[in-house]
């Protein structure tokens, strides 16, 4: 079982740019290995929770401290905390910017997502191939001996070719289930990007959610 990541050593000034991100991205990794072990029935442990837990502290500490005095401009925040209305327009266009070529990945994955049944029907196919040949291999292995040279050789490039095929199996297999991963990745960016565009359009985008945008 591999080990959870320890978390990033913190910068001056605490309350950074650098120092929030960092601790967002620790908090997520450990919530995608957690997730990871789940789909190999490893449940977490006690250890494994409450690593979580601190992680999740550590960033909403970061998130709550005063802003930072790197935020570039326009998303300096106004008086109330929020972005001034001035900026709206600005904002509106830099969340888009950001959000282009995350839409391009999402694209990609539902176009790999839109693929898994035919993977599953290659591997439907391929397992009832191996199945079948499999099971012609211990009289394949008998007959070896009685044959020539060139019959031996051709048998064996045939189980090779079995073992080929039970090895591309495996490889869809995993395929799949990294593709389950990736997708529930990019559904919850996608959510988090289309509550920004909202409270971007709404006026009501804090500083910290403005900072993450950059």
């Amino acid at each position: 079982m591999s080990e959870l990541p320890p978390p990033p050593p913190l910068t001056e000034p605490l309350n950074s740019i650098e120092n929030r991100l960092a601790a967002l991205r620790h908090e997520r990794a450990l919530q995608h290995l957690l997730s990871d072990r789940g789909y190999n029935a490893l449940p977490p442990t006690e250890a494994d929770l409450a690593a979580l837990d601190q992680a999740r502290l550590r960033s909403v500490h970061l998130q709550l401290r005063s802003p930072p005095d790197d935020i570039p401009p326009p998303f300096a925040p106004a008086a109330n905390g929020n972005v001034a209305a001035q900026d709206q327009e600005a904002l509106t266009a830099a969340v888009t910017a950001a959000i282009a070529p995350l839409m391009d990945d999402i694209a990609a994955v539902k176009t790999k997502v839109d693929a898994i049944p035919a993977l599953r029907d290659d591997i439907a196919a391929l397992s009832a191939s191996v199945a079948a040949l499999g099971d012609d291999i211990a009289a394949v292995t008998a007959s070896l001996a009685p044959l020539d040279g060139a019959g031996v050789d051709e048998m064996r490039t045939a189980i090779k070719d079995i073992e080929s095929k039970v090895a591309l199996v495996d490889e869809m297999r995993t395929d799949i289930a990294s593709l389950r991963t990736e997708v529930g990745a990019y559904h919850a960016m996608s959510i988090r990007i289309y509550t920004l565009m909202a409270k971007a359009h709404n006026g009501v985008v804090s500083s910290r959610q403005a900072a993450l945008l950059d």
